[in-house]
């Protein structure tokens, strides 16, 4: 009896096989901040709360030094102020992407050597993370510094909460990236900025060296990049029966671009799991999934000819289905 057979393989195999999935990290850095590699996004915008200006135009830089930093090359940005504007001088890193179509992210840790070298008194400049996503540039909170001299800066457990729009600042609005496997393609950089709307005619110099990011990755059945749970598991029963082309948002979990019972037990075997987690704790599978695993047993024993509609849609069609 071929179909009870199978019924009896796929109940027993995600009841009983539960492996602790790996935390998977991807890495950027650079030391050498060749202009090829970079591109420079300066944001300028009018602090309110700072009245007056004298029509002078805010303007910012950065340039490549090939001495002087910790210990060699480094990017050295400088500003020029009007009354009540602050700057954002920023490095977006091209040589490097990552799209979180492939696995989604849930948090970054940076780290960078900075310097102020023209420092006013009483003054002090930040250095912030920086992300570029489907054209905008997100910042996350600042780290202060100050002093003729290098220093370190690391923020780390960064997650999308904790970015938003530059150019949505003093506007009231929130814009966050998305860093779940519907998200966009991310580029990583940094962002200089004056913490005071000095003016008129106030310069500084900062200088950047030592930059790199780590992004750390959800489990591969994790969509969200919020932990492996129920959500994942529908995402997988919308694609199942596709057997070319399939993307993580259609529960292919194992990323062999098909959707079928593998996947299934992929989910099944990280259930619970956070790339926060080196290991996870799997709990036995609750009504919902038993469920799950009877209308797994069910297309294998008595397969279903389906014809899916998002197998010839483009990537961003696809993900726009899943998200809605």
């Amino acid at each position: 009896m071929p179909h009870k057979n199978a019924f009896k393989l796929i109940l027993t195999i995600a009841v009983t096989i539960h492996f602790a999935p790996n935390v998977m990290a991807v890495s950027f850095l650079d030391q050498n901040f060749f202009p090829q590699n970079w591109t420079p996004i300066i944001h300028v915008r009018d602090d309110p709360t700072v009245l007056g200006s004298t029509g002078l135009l805010s303007v910012g830089n950065m340039t490549r030094q090939s001495s002087g930093g910790s210990p060699n090359a480094y990017f050295r940005s400088g500003i020029g102020l009007d009354f009540g504007d602050i700057i954002n001088t920023s490095g977006i890193y091209l040589a490097e992407t990552y799209d979180p179509a492939e696995r989604a992210i849930t948090t970054l840790n940076f780290s960078y050597s900075v310097n102020h070298f023209s420092n006013t008194a009483g003054t002090e400049t930040s250095v912030l993370p920086a992300i570029l996503q489907d054209g905008r540039l997100f910042v996350a909170s600042a780290q202060t510094f100050s002093g003729n001299n290098w220093v370190q800066r690391t923020q780390n457990n960064l997650d999308a909460n904790d970015f938003f729009a530059v150019d949505k600042w003093f506007t009231g609005q929130t814009i966050r990236p998305d860093f779940s496997a519907f998200g966009d393609t991310i580029q990583f950089g940094y962002s200089l900025q004056n913490d005071v709307a000095f003016g008129p005619g106030f310069q500084e110099f900062r200088g950047l060296d030592n930059w790199s990011v780590n992004a750390f990755l959800a489990a591969m059945s994790d969509i969200h990049g919020d932990g492996v749970d129920n959500k994942d598991i529908g995402f997988w029963e919308a694609g199942y029966g596709i057997t070319e082309e399939a993307l993580l948002v259609d529960g292919d979990f194992n990323r062999n671009s098909k959707v079928d019972g593998a996947d299934f037990l992929k989910w099944q075997r990280e259930f619970g799991a956070t790339s926060s987690l080196l290991t996870a704790v799997i709990p036995e599978p609750n009504t919902l999934s038993l469920m799950v695993v009877f209308g797994l047993a069910f297309l294998v024993a008595f397969p279903v000819n389906r014809n899916c509609t998002l197998r010839n849609t483009s990537l961003e069609s696809r993900r726009m289905i899943r998200w809605i």
